[in-house]
């Protein structure tokens, strides 16, 4: 049975049969036949019924069922129809998906509809809307024909990946899009030198911390035997004398006012770090002579240049550690986006390699000096890595959100095409009817847009399939056919 026409869902008058609440329709008719669609949260059914004639003779329903979490048709259930008071059960399958149930109705009157559908743990019932029963083929009143629109059958939808999601109203930030990439959080890398010449001696390095490994806190990476421990601390030690009788001198010229205040200030800054040093040494040095070099933070070793055996000097560096529980993206805005720059309050991003979305509201800086290279004005944002997901490096796409809020409408971004340079957007407006929208569009947060036409809330929108809508528009045989 080829049928193109159905019943569109429409808000309005709610029928109520057994605590059971069914969707207005308004009611289309091609060749005595009719059909209605009904989503729920779980499942959508397309239903096609002939018309409705009192008789001790059953006729046939035909019922497609698709799970609406995949759009994959649903085969595995048992399938119930209730029209008033008269019960049918699943007669047979017509092919995946599709259901028959044959039903005699003996009296002519208007009835609830109500299918119920139970297995693989999921029970539903689901309103079909009331039908009309007429007491001769002469007595029926078919609806308004189905005019227009693009016939895509289920057989057709379920083939390929496919979705569709209900649009609604609600709020909506204005945002701008960026790129960018991940960078450390300055405050989360550690530089760890060598504090002594001297060598790493194998024997007591071979466990010495490889790149990737997790270091707590305190942990001792590496054991340096120097070269000459009393002149290390001889140096040290004639160091911290120098810097402390250079503040003694320079106290007493500055209260005559032979020096400046910021020569003081440079004298006090030498002789503290003169005296951190020494503290320092000291408090890594092991036994027998041996200094124990320690991570300053918790974190990842991200490089290591201490081997195991030979010889480093004083200042080397030996490994870099990063946290990465907080990192930054540096974001690159367009030049062309420039007075929005210091309304930027949050940020949405995706990264490479990544199927998941990031949000941030955490604004850490925002550059004063356009990048001559690129024209774009770096902005820094901090994020929360506690998974670790998010490596150094990696390249990210999002949107910054700038100004205030505003309601409407809202169309999921991956409803829109661009086609011939007309954003436009496919509707669904029966189980296998849809309809091609031209679109006129308001801010966007990278998600969502503000519809100012084109679709209405509680429609459903295709957002994985269009293309395949597309070509069914074009008449080039996709789908256009009943198997059964």
């Amino acid at each position: 049975m080829k049928v193109v026409c159905r019943f569109l869902l429409a808000a309005g008058i709610l029928i109520w049969v057994g605590g059971c609440a069914a969707p207005a329709a308004t009611e289309e008719s091609v060749d005595g036949a009719y059909a209605v669609t009904v989503w729920t949260d779980s499942t959508e059914v397309f239903a096609e019924y002939p018309t409705l004639v009192a008789s001790s003779e059953p006729v046939s329903w035909l019922l497609h069922l698709t799970r609406r979490r995949d759009h994959a048709p649903i085969t595995d259930a048992m399938v119930t129809l209730h029209v008033g008071n008269v019960r049918s059960e699943t007669a047979a399958v017509a092919g995946p998906g599709i259901f028959r149930i044959d039903t005699a109705l003996p009296a002519p009157g208007m009835y609830p509809a109500v299918l119920h559908v139970s297995g693989n743990a999921h029970e539903e019932e689901i309103a079909l809307g009331p039908v009309s029963v007429y007491a001769s083929q002469a007595e029926a009143e078919p609806a308004d024909h189905a005019d227009g629109g693009i016939t895509l059958l289920k057989e057709a939808q379920w083939a390929v990946p496919f979705e569709v999601r209900q649009v609604r109203r609600g709020v909506i930030q204005q945002t701008i899009p960026v790129e960018g990439i991940v960078t450390e959080a300055t405050s989360r890398v550690a530089d760890v030198v060598a504090p002594v010449s001297g060598i790493l001696v194998t024997g007591e390095n071979l466990q010495t911390p490889t790149e990737g490994s997790h270091v707590a806190q305190g942990a001792v990476l590496a054991t340096i035997v120097p070269l000459s421990s009393e002149t290390s601390l001889a140096s040290l030690r004639a160091s911290v004398e120098q810097a402390e009788q250079e503040l003694e001198r320079v106290e007493k010229l500055h209260q005559i006012g032979a020096v400046p205040t910021v020569r003081l200030q440079d004298a006090r800054r030498e002789a503290m770090v003169a005296r951190a040093a020494m503290q320092e040494l000291h408090g890594a040095m092991g036994e027998d002579n041996r200094y124990l070099v320690r991570a300053p933070i918790e974190g990842f070793i991200e490089t290591r240049a201490a081997i195991a055996g030979s010889v480093v000097d004083v200042g080397d560096q030996m490994f870099t550690i990063v946290d990465p529980r907080v990192v930054w993206t540096r974001l690159q805005l367009r030049v062309s986006e420039a007075e929005h720059v210091h309304q930027i309050r949050s940020l949405s991003f995706t990264a490479e390699g990544l199927d998941r979305r990031f949000f941030s509201d955490e604004r850490i800086a925002v550059a004063s000096v356009v990048d001559e290279v690129d024209r774009t004005i770096p902005v820094l944002f901090a994020v929360s890595n506690e998974e670790h997901l998010l490596a150094i490096g990696l390249y990210i796409t999002g949107q910054v959100a700038v100004g205030g809020e505003e309601s409407g409408v809202l169309l999921p971004n991956d409803a829109i095409q661009i086609e011939d340079g007309t954003m436009v957007a496919y509707v669904q407006t029966g189980g296998e009817r849809f309809d091609r929208r031209v679109l006129t569009l308001g801010a966007s947060d990278g998600q969502q847009s503000l519809v100012e036409s084109g679709v209405q809330a509680g429609e459903y929108v295709v957002i994985q399939g269009t293309n395949t809508v597309y070509l069914a528009s074009l008449n080039i045989g996709v789908g256009m056919t009943h198997e059964h």
